[in-house]
């Protein structure tokens, strides 16, 4: 074909960048982005809209295990509205990093729960910052190894705490006694931390920072001595313990060494003295933390992290019972009707969440049964108490 001056006409094709900046139904990438904006702005007002999110704390499952439970249960066993919110809720939770869940509609930040994501650089980024990619890797799986070390023992020891009947009674007891407190300060809950409380200062500075009123109520008197005594950094939530965890740096302000000296000691190595050999640190450093005995109420936990516990097996598996134990009583605080005549299904899903077998689901549970009596799926302490009082 000739156009009018006698030059060659193709037919129109639209480029490569026309076609890919058609969506199917024949809309741009603009407005299928502003779409996806608008719904989740709809979503998010349609959670801050509803009591049971901001009134209490509202925690989430992670989209992998929700998915595996309604899989395995069936969709249709569950209430349409109550699935639809938590799927809203775990939508929203993953864009906002919160995987724990909301506190007062407040995302959370809570570290213990799932898999601890591992930390990484691209070897661009590295590079642009002047370093050599294989030392940086290299550090950064040591650090990691540490850090994963230090992250399992943690997890492992919420679930000794959760399957504690002990832990459990204390806990509930100051929940309970404190609620109009515990609501008042909502999300700022997890910033009272055994160092916040134990410097003046930091307290007040704290307060202040939190737009809160200075109490002089009874939780400030028993948070301090409730994280002495379970060896906590804070509270996340309820049913959600921060354990006290290593601190290793070489300037640690005196106001952070207050507040932990409760929970641990403190080691000096001067600078002009040479490192130990592995043994003998470790020697020492298990001497010093444990040497005097352990307190009667931790006498079991101390036996699991013995140093002559070489394997310490079950270090495994109290990390997997936190887990476990967590999201099979959420489940049966939100979903209780759709689990009757469903427990061999649940196992499965929890096999498959946990990466175990369905056998090891049930000895789970049976421990669990076993350490806390019959009735344990049931937290003792709401986490919507303002809304269903």
């Amino acid at each position: 074909m000739q156009n009018s001056n006698g030059e060659g006409h193709r037919p129109h094709q639209h480029s490569r960048e026309n076609v890919d900046a058609v969506g199917r139904d024949g809309s741009s990438p603009t407005a299928t982005s502003c779409r996806h904006a608008s719904n989740i702005c709809s979503s998010s007002r349609e959670l801050q809209q509803d009591r049971r999110f901001t009134e209490g704390w509202y925690y989430v499952f992670p989209k992998k295990v929700l998915d595996l439970i309604v899989e395995h249960v069936g969709e249709d066993r569950f209430d349409p509205e109550l699935l639809r919110l938590d799927r809203k809720a775990t939508e929203k939770s993953e864009r906002m990093n919160s995987p724990a869940g909301f506190c007062f509609g407040r995302p959370m930040q809570y570290s213990e729960l799932g898999d601890r994501p591992k930390m990484s650089f691209s070897d661009d980024l590295i590079r642009s910052a002047g370093m050599e990619p294989a030392k940086v890797n290299f550090a950064i799986d040591r650090i990691d190894g540490f850090r994963s070390s230090v992250s399992r023992a943690a997890k492992a020891y919420c679930g000794w705490l959760l399957t504690n009947p002990v832990f459990l009674r204390q806990h509930d007891c100051l929940f309970r006694s404190s609620w109009s407190t515990v609501a008042e300060w909502g999300a700022s809950l997890a910033k009272f931390s055994v160092t916040t409380l134990a410097v003046k200062e930091v307290k007040e500075e704290c307060l202040e920072s939190e737009g809160l009123a200075n109490p002089t109520r009874p939780l400030f008197d028993k948070l301090p001595e409730f994280f002495r005594r379970w060896r906590l950094d804070s509270l996340a939530g309820p049913y959600l313990p921060v354990p006290a965890k290593p601190l290793l740096a070489g300037d640690i302000p005196m106001t952070v060494l207050r507040g932990k000296l409760p929970v641990g000691h403190i080691f000096v190595l001067p600078d002009t003295m040479p490192i130990p050999s592995r043994d003998e640190l470790r020697y020492a450093v298990d001497e010093a933390l444990h040497g005097g005995g352990a307190p009667d109420h931790l006498q079991e936990w101390f036996e699991v992290i013995r140093r002559s516990n070489a394997s310490r097996n079950q270090l495994g598996r109290y990390a997997r019972l936190f887990d476990l134990q967590h999201y099979w009583r959420l489940l049966h605080f939100r979903h209780k009707q759709a689990l009757h005549r469903r427990l061999g299904k649940l196992k499965e899903a929890f096999a498959e969440i946990l990466k175990t077998t369905p056998r090891q689901i049930s000895g789970d549970l049976s421990k669990i049964k076993q350490r806390l009596g019959d009735g344990w799926e049931e937290w003792r302490v709401s986490l919507t108490e303002s809304v269903d009082s």
